[in-house]
C-alpha cells in the first residue's frame, strides 16, 4: 500500500519481478475504512491470494504529507476530503509535531507518523483481524499477514522500516517478532532487494537520486489493475 506519487513505483524500488507484489496506492498511502476500493483490494489481497505480509509505505518530500500541513481552504473537493485524512493524523501528534521548527524534519516526521497511523488502520480492519485470528488457531509459528511500515528515501533510494507498534497498543498478534523463519518473501528480503537495487542505480546514474528528490514532473497519469502481474 503505497503513495501514488510517480516517484515510488513499488516493483522497482523493492527489486520485485512481476507476479511478486499486489499494489495499491493514492495520495499519501491512506487507508480508510470507507475506501471501497483499497477495502476490496484488502480483502481479495488476504482472502483470495493469501499474501502473508502487507507493507504500508510512505516516502521522503510526499506532496500529500506537505499539503495536509497547509489550510484547509487551499484545496477543493474531493481532494480537501481526501487531505482531511491526513490532517488527523497530525491532529493527533500536534504537541510533538509543533515542537519541530525545522519545515523539513517536520515534514519527515509527519511521513513516519502517517505511516505509523495507516499500518494501525490496515490492523484493525475486520478482513486483517479475521485472518489473524483463524491462522493462530491453526497453530502457525506466527500468525500471518504481517504488516510492516516503511519509509521510502527518495535522495538515498533505500527503504527504512518503520516501527508501528507503539506501547500504548495491544498486539496479541505479536507484529514486531522476527519473521526471518519464513522461506517465502518477507520484509528482510525486500529490504535487501531494495539495496541491492538502489545501489545498482547509482552505479548506473550516479546523480538519479539527486534529480528524483528535486520534485517529479509526470506526462502521464496511469489507471490500472492492482494485478501483481
Amino acid at each position: 500500500i503505497g503513495c501514488a506519487d510517480s516517484r515510488v513505483p513499488s516493483n522497482e524500488i523493492s527489486g520485485s519481478e512481476p507476479g511478486e507484489i499486489f499494489t495499491h496506492r493514492n495520495i499519501a498511502n491512506v487507508v480508510m475504512q470507507t475506501d471501497q476500493n483499497l477495502q476490496g483490494g484488502l480483502q481479495y489481497a488476504v482472502d483470495a491470494l493469501g499474501v502473508e505480509h502487507i507493507v504500508v509505505c510512505g516516502h521522503t518530500k510526499c506532496g500529500g504529507v506537505q499539503a495536509s500541513l497547509s489550510g484547509p481552504k487551499e484545496f477543493s473537493p474531493p481532494l480537501e476530503g481526501w487531505l482531511s485524512h491526513l490532517r488527523m493524523v497530525y491532529r493527533h501528534h500536534r504537541k510533538e509535531l509543533d515542537a519541530i521548527e525545522d519545515p523539513d524534519a517536520k515534514l519527515d516526521r509527519l511521513v513516519d507518523l502517517n505511516v505509523i497511523e495507516q499500518c494501525k488502520n490496515v490492523y484493525r480492519t475486520a478482513i486483517v483481524q479475521q485472518r489473524l485470528a483463524d491462522n493462530a488457531a491453526e497453530g502457525m509459528p506466527y500468525s500471518t499477514p504481517r504488516i510492516h511500515g516503511c519509509v521510502y528515501d527518495l535522495a538515498t533510494g533505500y527503504l527504512k522500516r518503520v516501527n508501528w507498534v507503539t506501547p500504548d497498543m495491544e498486539d496479541p498478534y505479536d507484529m514486531t517478532a522476527d519473521e526471518g523463519q519464513s522461506e517465502k518473501y518477507n520484509l528482510q528480503k525486500l529490504l535487501a532487494n531494495n539495496v541491492r537495487w538502489a545501489e545498482a542505480k547509482k552505479a548506473e546514474q550516479p546523480d538519479f537520486f539527486e534529480k528524483l528528490g528535486s520534485g517529479h514532473n509526470p506526462s502521464m497519469m496511469w489507471i490500472g489493475c492492482a494485478d501483481s502481474r
